[in-house]
This record gives C-alpha cells, structure tokens and sequence, in this order.
C-alpha cells in the first residue's frame, strides 16, 4: 500500500519509534529494498539505529557489511533498489497511458464514478461504464437544484442528506467536496478524460510538519489531458453541464467568504 521510496509509512513509523524507545534489539527484513528503496532513507535508519544503542540490522537474503566498502556496496543496491522502483511506476503509467489513448478506461479509484457501475473486462483490462439509474436519478436532480433553482454547493449537500440519498461509497452523510466533484466532472455529459491530475504541495496542510510535501492534487493543463472517447454515456446534456459551470461561477462570486462587505447590487451591475 505504500511504497518503499517514502519514509513515511505507519508501520515504519510505528518501527521508528519502538527503536528510539529502545524497545528493539534486532531489526529483520527480507531484503534491504523491503526496508527502504531509498539509499539516502536507508543511510538515515541506519544512523538512528545506531544512536539507539546500536540496534542490528539482519537481512533474509542479503549480508549486509557494516565496513566502510559494505556501507557504499549497501549504498549501490540502494540507488539500484530505487531505479527499479522508479522503473515499476513508469512502466505502470506507460501502461494505463496506452490503455487511455485506446479509448479503455485505466483501472484504479478514480475509473469508478457515481452514478454508474463500473465492470471490468475479463480478457483484454479494459472496461466500461453503465448507467445506474438508482444513482443517475440524483445526478440529474443535483444539476436541475443548481441550475435551476441556483442553489448553492452547501444547500445542496444539506438537501441530499434531508432526503437521506445514499452516498457514492454507501456509507456516512454527502459533504460539500463530493457534490462539487460530481457538478465539476465533464464525464457526465459523456466527456471522458484521463490524467486530469497529479500530486503537488496543497495550499492549506491539517499536519503541517508532515514528511511527504506533495499530498494534494492539483489539477494538470487542459493540454495533457487524455480523452476517452465513448467511455461513459451521458446523464446530463452537455448544455446542462455548461449551465452549471456558469452557475458554479456565479456562486463563487456573489458567495459572502469573497466579499468584505455587503452592497446592494454586487454582482448584478
């Protein structure tokens, strides 16, 4: 679940700190990429693993030296361990790329959408989109509320929970970002595109003095999207999705966190 160039790992974590508690005598991994696929990480748990009292380090599969030659032989595998990950990952992106660009949808969370069943193709990895119109019925009503009647994201978060929709996961009670996301997807009005975002530093952090920098996903240039063609029916008319970015917008600026103070005719002169 996560990968072996990040320190940042619960159980690592957890390992981390039974060390400095000096509740641990020997640490035992299978390989030395199992413990890091970072030599720079692995050269940082080594030094903390010996300020501990010089807690010992034992591989399955390796030998590992602690001489001067060892330590930058260990290095070597480690930059080798790291190629090889960074190698995976590239081969995995190529791969959900060409499946993208030949009008298959790449699999992963984000290939499962509300308002549809998504069903896996046994023989070639791709897959397709139905509309499930349990789930369809609701996206309709969430753009007829906004464009129609002008409600806002937040009354309408407060509407489906009234009505006691059921959220896309099943579980909980609607939030504000999930009704945005499904007002702001193009893939509803049968446009389909992969590769919309990537990970970056987020503006606001919960946990400011986290280790991994880029947590939050920002939204790439219109220009590096990949579109799908015919991979999702529409729901909603592809005027009715344009509606609702213009009202979306108009939202934005008549909402009262954007204005200092109230005028009479802001946003109608």
């Amino acid at each position: 679940t996560y990968s072996g160039l990040s320190l940042d790992r619960p159980k690592l974590n957890e390992l981390r700190e039974w060390v400095r508690d000096k509740q641990v005598d020997v640490v035992i991994a299978y390989t030395l990429d199992r413990l890091s696929r970072d030599p720079v990480h692995f050269i940082i748990l080594q030094e903390e693993l010996e300020k501990a009292g010089g807690v010992e380090v034992i591989l399955v599969t390796e030998t590992l030296d602690s001489s001067d030659l060892g330590k930058l032989i260990t290095h070597i595998k480690g930059f080798a361990a790291k190629l090889e990950a960074e190698k995976i990952r590239e081969r995995t992106i190529r791969g959900k790329r060409t499946k993208a660009l030949s009008g298959k949808i790449p699999s992963g969370s984000h290939a499962r959408l509300y308002g549809y069943d998504y069903i896996k193709a046994k023989v070639d990895g791709g897959a397709v989109r139905i509309v499930n119109e349990d789930e369809a019925k609701w996206v309709r009503e969430i753009y007829h509320w906004l464009v129609e009647e002008g409600l806002s994201t937040n009354a309408i978060t407060y509407r489906l929970r009234g009505l006691n929709v059921p959220t896309p996961s099943g579980k909980g009670y609607w939030i504000r970002s999930t009704v945005r996301k499904i007002l702001t997807n193009p893939a509803y009005c049968g446009k389909t595109f992969a590769f919309t975002q990537t990970y970056g530093e987020p503006k606001y952090r919960m946990k400011p003095d986290t280790k991994r920098k880029k947590t939050g996903l920002i939204r790439k240039p219109r220009e590096e999207w990949i579109e799908i063609p015919n991979a999702t029916p529409s729901i909603i008319s592809e005027s009715l999705f344009e509606a609702a970015q213009k009202q979306l917008q108009r939202n934005k600026e008549l909402s009262s966190r954007n204005t200092k103070h109230q005028y009479l005719l802001h946003g109608r002169v």
